[in-house]
């Protein structure tokens, strides 16, 4: 307890210094009391704000099991209570098997999360910083492979015992908790990255405002993440009672250690291979509840699907809040992570609301919400979007301004939007943007077409927003999308390795504009296999595109036979929505030899006159006396020619070679033949 007395008597002399010394006595003394529980903070936990595991895959069997934890700098007393390390315990979901703990280190710890709007931060009761966490382990296939998953969980008591919608907060613990999948599943690995939430900004909301905060999570393997607001976990970490900290009778396990911190603070650290799942709850404070855990016509709530928070509160206080991201694979959910975090609601500098305007080309005036804009075919498909912000009255020497637009009733790729973002100085100022449509948008619908227009500023607590919702008319527009075909009869070829294939690609345009034609191979790159086709052709009316190729034996790779699919599409270059595709299949095979019909002439006669002059095996009118043909299997490497006693006195990898045995006597001499898996052998005879 002595570095706690140490750290009083410098707070009174500070008090005192700074409370006038007229006040009424007792109230020196409650603001004593109060400034002096600031520097008492129970533990550890008390200055965490939040936080959520992560699990990322490295390579084989290795994974990075890490924790990222957010820290109120505010409310610490001291740097030293941030640990070290933590210790995180792996249980099997079936049946809450322990597994294994897992010591992690702390790897950093970042400086003071930045502000959306920095010049808030001075404005601001909130200084967090974060914390991370982190190990290599191994999870083996042999030991990991329960269909049902494991989860990891880390304990630590108390809350802040300034959260305003949490029962007696200051009691009650966290609980850090993740599920993820078997790592072998139907004996087969199973590859798996948890979801990973994005670095909390250090922002605060502000009293009825508005507030809205980026929740989300992104996932290295594409799988679809799910957003729900959860009651947050209590755990089974709970704070000790009396001067010899008698454990409480709901204590969750007699045997759980009481530990005492660096100020002489004590609390029961639970013992984690005793305290598997299910995790006890946090009792929400009165008016509170998990439909409710902000006060004010908005409760907090989360975006299923984007993760985005939102809610107004009517009252200054610090919130406490978990949201459960959901991982699901094939329609099937793989694994979990839960982020447990606290807001604070202040009172904020004053801030204006952006406006979000668009201009009618024909009236030059801005439409009003919910309003139509009417566009023939010879109009301009391109509208001035005013933006503006009044910064008069407020401390911001400028205001940044965020735009985004949603086609609510049409495809995105129809609409356009530059640039999103500007910066205000002056009230008098505008942020111009261009909202240009595609031409053939008209063709999309036969109703209008609804855009949704929300200007975002930079204020404290995550800013004021406009939206605007626009109705476009646009006058009917036909058409219709090219089309694309081939001279190749039915689509398809069958050919041998070395064989010349050829055909023409035609693209015919039946609407406005130009018209390109591509061609993609599927699995394959066309030039790598040495297809021959130019990819961006366009043209007006239409377009012709000729295509070739001779494969060599590199497609076969050491295949029979291999097949090749082309998908040949053309695009309206007005209407990118407007497009047609032809698809081409071409099997390539080996060429067959047979080698059983080889019978080389056994006799030649190099006596001066043109019949059979010299010893060869190709060009022969009789082709069984002619070298079986190369294909990809078997190819001519080389031919040795011995005589009888056995010396070599001609070779040659020429197919098309000629002995025409000069210097050597009458008799019989002898060959070898090499292929790449053949050999062959035989004799013949000199004659003169």
């Amino acid at each position: 307890m002595s570095s706690t007395v140490s750290v009083r008597p410098v707070m009174s002399q500070v008090v005192h210094s700074i409370i006038p010394s007229n006040l009424n006595q007792y109230l020196r003394w409650c603001i004593l009391l109060f400034l002096w529980g600031l520097t008492t903070s129970p533990s550890f936990a008390s200055h965490i704000v939040g936080g959520e595991f992560y699990l990322i895959h490295k390579t084989d069997t290795k994974y990075e099991l890490g924790l990222n934890l957010y820290y109120d700098e505010i409310s610490a007393a001291s740097p030293e209570l941030k640990q070290d390390y933590i210790r995180a315990t792996i249980f099997r979901k079936r049946d809450n098997q322990f597994m294994r703990n897992v010591d992690l280190g702390l790897y950093k710890s970042q400086s003071l999360l930045t502000y959306n709007n920095p010049s808030c931060e001075m404005y601001s009761l909130v200084k967090n910083s974060r914390l991370w966490y982190y190990t290599e382990i191994t999870l083996s296939g042999d030991t990991y492979n329960d269909s049902e998953g494991y989860y990891v969980v880390w304990e630590r008591c108390c809350r802040n015992a300034n959260i305003s919608n949490i029962y007696t907060p200051s009691e009650v613990g966290n609980a850090f908790y993740m599920e993820f999948p078997a790592v072998r599943q139907n004996t087969q690995s199973f590859i798996n990255n948890s979801p990973e939430f994005g670095v909390i900004t250090g922002d605060y909301a502000c009293i009825n405002s508005p507030f809205y905060f980026d929740f989300s999570a992104t996932d290295a393997d594409g799988d679809s993440l799910v957003y729900t607001l959860v009651t947050p976990y209590k755990g089974y970490s709970d704070a000790c009672s009396g001067r010899n900290c008698i454990c409480p009778d709901n204590c969750p396990y007699p045997a759980d250690p009481v530990v005492q911190d660096r100020f002489g603070n004590q609390y029961i650290d639970p013992d984690p291979r005793n305290h598997s799942a299910p995790y006890p709850l946090i009792t929400w404070a009165t008016g509170y509840s998990l439909e409710k855990s902000t006060p004010g016509p908005v409760p907090l709530s989360v975006g299923g699907q984007s993760g985005i928070i939102t809610f107004t509160a009517d009252k200054l206080g610090l919130y406490a809040f978990a949201v459960l991201c959901k991982e699901y694979r094939n329609g099937i959910q793989i694994g979990a992570v839960q982020r447990d975090f606290q807001i604070r609601v202040i009172e904020c500098p004053v801030n204006n609301a952006p406006v979000v305007n668009v201009k009618d080309n024909k009236t030059r005036t801005y439409v009003a919400n919910m309003g139509s804009i009417e566009v023939s075919k010879t109009d301009s498909l391109c509208f001035k979007v005013a933006l503006t912000d009044k910064i008069s009255g407020t401390k911001f020497g400028s205001s940044t301004l965020a735009l985004t637009l949603e086609a609510v009733n049409f495809s995105s790729s129809l609409v356009s939007l530059s640039p999103t973002s500007g910066i205000i100085y002056q009230d008098s100022d505008t942020v111009w943007a261009n909202l240009c449509f595609e031409k053939c948008a008209a063709a999309e619908t036969n109703q209008p077409l609804q855009i949704k227009l929300v200007v975002r500023d930079d204020g404290c607590g995550g800013g004021l927003s406009d939206t605007l919702i626009v109705n476009f008319n646009f006058e009917p527009l036909i058409q219709d999308p090219p089309i694309v075909v081939t001279t190749l009869p039915g689509n398809q070829a069958s050919i041998f390795v070395n064989q010349l294939l050829q055909f023409t690609v035609i693209a015919t345009n039946t609407g406005d504009g130009t018209i390109a034609v591509n061609a993609a191979g599927r699995g394959f790159d066309m030039s790598a296999v040495g297809m021959q086709f130019e990819n961006g052709k366009t043209g007006i009316d239409s377009v012709t595109v000729p295509f070739s190729w001779t494969p060599d034996c590199r497609v076969l790779d050491m295949m029979k036979d291999n097949t090749f699919i082309i998908d040949f599409f053309t695009q309206n270059a007005n209407c990118k929505n407007k497009f047609d595709t032809t698809t081409v299949t071409i099997v390539v095979q080996d060429s067959v030899v047979d080698h059983s019909y080889f019978l080389p002439a056994n006799v030649f006669t190099p006596n001066g006159d043109e019949w059979n002059p010299y010893f060869e095996m190709s060009n022969n009118e009789d082709s069984t006396k002619n070298l079986p043909k190369d294909n990809c299997k078997e190819r001519f490497d080389r031919i040795e020619m011995y005589n009888r006693w056995g010396r070599l006195i001609f070779t040659s990898h020429d197919r098309n070679f000629k002995w025409e045995g000069a210097q050597f006597p009458t008799g019989s001499y002898y060959f070898l033949i090499y292929y790449t898996t053949r050999r062959y052998k035989g004799w013949v005879s000199l004659l003169r």
